[in-house]
């Protein structure tokens, strides 16, 4: 009887050290959540900014606000243990307008560097790069066009919601100048941006 209880104990422990050896296996091939990879995603926000015009030396400004809508892309490379670098761009619609002056925006895009430090589930970074809008300015009926080009500069988190879900919010400052023939007069144009965004992301 001593033998068989023996027996059966042996076995006993042999088959948990057996399920002990698997599970191990099983985490260790378990993959490490990583942001490295191509990504996308869709976002909308407010933007306030002060604009300043000036033509045959006369100058003015204005402070207005709106809605912002649009979509990223991009892809992150991991540098080393929770150092990410990227490269992101983005195009949306801005719907800030000035009603006094008739002007307001239109198209807007950047292309960003990214780099950033990730702590499980959170990325945390700052982005850098370029930027540029589509504005008009319409008086008695007319209405002209131009592009302003500059640079922005902002901060956000990305926190992932699944593997490969993730949401966003960020804030930018940007800046950018251009000129706009208005009714024939060239007018210089300088603009200021806050910009607060949300968003939602898929990493491929």
């Amino acid at each position: 009887m001593k033998l068989v209880i023996a027996s059966m104990s042996a076995a006993v422990l042999f088959a948990a050290a057996g399920a002990q050896a698997a599970d191990g296996n099983i985490l260790s091939e378990t993959p490490v959540s990583s942001w490295e990879g191509v990504y996308g995603g869709v976002y909308g926000g407010f933007s306030a900014q002060n604009g300043r015009s000036t033509a045959l030396g006369t100058s003015g400004s204005s402070n207005y606000s709106g809605g912002r809508i649009g979509a990223f892309a991009g892809y992150n490379l991991e540098l080393a243990p929770s150092t990410i670098a990227g490269l992101e761009g983005d195009f949306g619609y801005d719907y800030a307008k000035v009603k006094s002056t008739g002007a307001k925006f239109g198209p807007m895009w950047s292309v960003r560097a990214r780099l950033g430090y990730s702590v499980d589930s959170f990325l945390i970074y700052g982005a850098a790069g370029y930027t540029g809008t589509r504005a008009e300015v319409t008086n008695i009926g007319i209405t002209n066009r131009g592009t302003l080009n500059g640079w922005t500069v902002g901060a956000g988190a990305d926190v992932k919601i699944t593997e490969n879900v993730f949401a966003r919010a960020e804030y930018r400052f940007n800046h950018v100048t251009g000129n706009i023939n208005v009714l024939g007069i060239p007018t210089s144009n300088r603009v200021q941006q806050h910009v607060f965004n949300v968003g939602l992301g898929f990493k491929f």
